[in-house]
């Protein structure tokens, strides 16, 4: 066996040559903060909310039973308080209509009360670790602050409970429905039994067409009285303004006629009502052009021209919108008892016909539906900034400061590494 020689190659040491480290710089960029424009929440928007509430709740649920129906109750004491008061005087009629106001703002008070009350059992049942901020703050925003003592909840809910005992939206709709599903089946004397629920006017002897000018008229002024007015009045003042104008409107259907015996009684409670329904007439046609804006001309001509040819400085302003959305003429004879009135045409389309009465419902749930949304909208806004102030202002400064002392540290602990 041959050995092989081994050759050892001398090993050369290359000399390492070590290079300075440059720092780099690292540059902070500023964060620049969103402005956002804090809103500050009112109490008259708490209340919108809740009146939104209050006709979703109607629209949904409808009116209680008529045996429990606050309002039937009270209409039980207009007619103690009738049978005891009268006298042919104005005197008492002012007198009877003080009594409705007050006893509507009692009914109003008396809801604030139970909300308050049953707010704070409920606040006192759940543990105050879960009290803080909705929008997942550490406690010290302004919602936090509100949402920690309960500050407008009583507001909303007391206004939606007035809301929807004083609205009659759903019940409205469904009359009319029903009006409209005789008539199509031809049961003319179901029909004239079931419009009385619906209008004051003596239904013997009408015909189809005129019933159905009778349903199309209740649902343009009924959609003042029981849609829009306890809304803007719940609005405006919480569960106290929606039952007042409840019992101002109880009053004037029970006695604001113009007949014999409710002539001089009934003046006062007729006249509040004119009051009280001025505002909430004119935003019911300012709806119903939101609605339908393509008959905007139409219905400005009919409020402008029409309207005060009508007899009731407000029913007439509703009738006269909804007659120019709908492309109807209303109006005519009505027959009240022995009275015998004789209106001015409202409108310059076609006579109404059974099919419009189901148009007219929708108009008037569209007239509802913009209603509540347009409550509701201001406290959507504030709340909805308040989310956007902490989720693009402090917060997300806060983000960017950890995210840049992130960066640094890992800059520093490259440029040691490299070091060594």
């Amino acid at each position: 066996m041959t050995r092989v020689p081994v050759t050892r190659v001398p090993v050369t040491r290359v000399p390492v040559t070590r290079v300075p480290v440059t720092r780099v710089p690292v540059t902070r960029v500023p964060v620049t903060r969103v402005p956002v424009t804090r809103v500050p929440v009112t109490r008259t928007w708490l209340y919108g909310a809740g009146a939104s509430l209050g006709l979703l709740c109607d629209r949904l649920l409808g009116e209680p039973p008529q045996r429990v129906h606050p309002v039937a109750l009270f209409g039980k004491l207009v007619g103690h308080w009738d049978s005891r008061w009268w006298r042919d005087s104005r005197v008492s009629g002012v007198m009877l209509a003080i009594a409705g106001v007050a006893s509507g703002l009692v009914a109003g008070i008396a809801t604030i009360a139970a909300t308050a009350g049953a707010a704070r059992l409920l606040r006192a049942a759940v543990p105050s670790r879960h009290r803080g901020c909705w929008c997942g703050g550490p406690g010290k925003t302004d919602c936090a602050r509100r949402a920690s003592r309960g500050v407008g909840t009583v507001e909303v809910l007391s206004a939606a409970a007035a809301v929807c005992v004083a609205s009659a939206g759903r019940g409205l709709r469904r009359s009319a429905t029903e009006v409209a599903g005789m008539l199509d089946s031809g049961d003319l004397d179901s029909a004239r039994l079931a419009l009385n629920a619906l209008v004051g006017r003596d239904p013997a002897g009408l015909g189809a067409e005129e019933m159905a000018r009778a349903v199309v008229e209740s649902v343009a002024e009924n959609s003042v009285d029981a849609v829009v007015a306890p809304a803007l009045w719940g609005a405006l003042a919480g569960a106290p303004g929606a039952l007042a104008y409840r019992a101002v409107n109880t009053l004037d259907s029970m006695v604001g006629y113009r007949d014999g015996r409710y002539a001089r009684f009934g003046w006062a409670s007729a006249r509040l009502d004119d009051v009280a329904n001025w505002l909430p007439a004119r935003l019911t046609a300012a709806c119903v052009v939101a609605v339908r804006p393509r008959q905007a001309r139409p219905i400005w001509r009919a409020v402008t021209q029409d309207a005060p040819r009508h007899p009731s400085p407000n029913a007439g302003v509703a009738e006269a919108a909804f007659a120019a959305a709908l492309d109807l003429r209303l109006g005519g004879e009505n027959r009240y008892g022995s009275i015998v009135e004789v209106r001015a045409r409202l409108g310059r389309g076609k006579a109404p016909e059974v099919k419009d009465i189901a148009r007219s419902v929708r108009l008037s749930r569209d007239v509802s539906a913009l209603l509540a949304c347009s409550l509701c909208s201001p406290v959507i806004w504030h709340y909805t900034s308040e989310l956007a102030r902490w989720t693009f202002g402090r917060d997300r400064g806060a983000r960017h400061r950890r995210a840049d002392g992130g960066r640094e540290q890992v800059a520093s602990s490259e440029e040691a590494g490299m070091a060594n």
